[in-house]
């Protein structure tokens, strides 16, 4: 569902994945570092489709914020490659500054 065209079930979908992350998260759970790498895959063949991208651009702040064992580095290259090959905008600051 997090790659159907229809806007609405990419957002329910991936509401779904950022609940079921918290949820496997709070079991220690070891599918939880699974979920984020497919969040952040997400986000990234998302950056032409605005409203989908700045949803899990925000949740991901979110998480991070709930998370804080989550170790930054995991972010680092998949930014500096999207950035690198599709530029940045505000968005991107946004996230930067909160996480």
């Amino acid at each position: 569902g997090a790659r159907d065209t229809e806007i609405s079930l990419q957002i329910n979908a991936l509401s779904s994945l950022f609940q079921l992350l918290e949820s496997l998260d709070n079991k220690k759970n070891a599918f939880a570092p699974e979920i984020f790498k497919t969040l952040m895959l997400l986000m990234i063949e998302n950056h032409s489709n605005e409203i989908v991208r700045e949803f899990v651009v925000l949740n991901l702040r979110i998480t991070i914020g709930r998370m804080s064992h989550i170790p930054v580095g995991v972010l680092i290259d998949p930014m500096v490659k999207q950035a690198t090959n599709h530029g940045y905008n505000n968005v991107d600051f946004q996230f930067f500054e909160g996480a």
